[in-house]
């Protein structure tokens, strides 16, 4: 009797954990107001790590009025300090001011921001990696005016974009837990979320990628998002094919 062959060609989707406590259960994946698909698991994930101010906060002691605004932080790939960065006039000038700004450690950033002067004119400045412009007031600034531009952390996972300055353009992990909706998503953030973050070998070809990346595609630190993974431990093997001959 001649025998029979069939073969099976099922993909098996893994990933295997060297360090179980790379797994983490309690991230909060950040709500996306604009959300249409389905949050799939084993999403490549980034991590936004910080929020900057689009306005500085004037000091209540100000004499000047003038504002600060547009403020942002920079695509130099490198996250903004988490506190208070404050910005100071040091000189007086109708219609002006020269301003310095410091970190939130106390460290001086830059001395001679130099606003160009003019009834109601606006410079921007880059400084300390954020950017930001200063709008002369009715009431000219004072030595001793001074913003606040409070940078808050976040510590949010969002599905990794490759562009972006807060963190969301590197790879911080792979999403483990259920499919979300969109509708969830929209509605708000999603806590005590599932993330591998280390230490695991995952098949490559089970991983979902948004904003049309691939594991080829190029991130702002140079690397690709296959090596960036692998710089975490999270090392990636070819599907697994069963088959079997009877």
């Amino acid at each position: 009797m001649a025998g029979s062959q069939e073969a099976l060609n099922n993909t098996v989707p893994f990933i295997r954990y060297a360090n179980p406590a790379a797994v983490k259960s309690d991230v909060t994946i950040k709500q996306d107001a604009a959300r249409v698909a389905i949050l799939y698991k084993l999403t490549v994930m980034g991590r936004q790590t910080s929020a900057v101010p689009t306005t500085g906060t004037a000091n209540g002691a100000n004499t000047g009025n003038g504002t600060v605004t547009a403020v942002s932080k920079l695509s130099d790939g490198k996250p903004a300090i988490i506190g208070a960065y404050n910005l100071e006039c040091i000189a007086a000038v109708a219609n002006g001011g020269t301003f310095k700004l410091v970190d939130p450690y106390g460290n001086l950033i830059a001395g001679n921001l130099v606003m160009t002067a003019g009834a109601g004119a606006a410079t921007i400045f880059e400084a300390g990696g954020l950017k930001f412009t200063i709008t002369d007031g009715a009431t000219d600034f004072i030595v001793g005016d001074k913003f606040a531009i409070t940078v808050t952390s976040v510590a949010k996972y969002v599905p990794l974009t490759g562009v972006g300055v807060n963190g969301e353009a590197a790879v911080a992990g792979i999403y483990l837990g259920d499919d979300i909706l969109a509708a969830t998503l929209v509605a708000g953030d999603i806590t005590s979320s599932l993330v591998l973050t280390a230490d695991a070998y995952f098949d490559k070809n089970q991983l979902i990628l948004e904003n049309s990346l691939t594991l080829a595609s190029v991130l702002p630190s140079g690397k690709t998002v296959e090596q960036e993974l692998a710089a975490l431990g999270l090392l990636s093997e070819d599907t697994i094919d069963i088959s079997h001959q009877e």
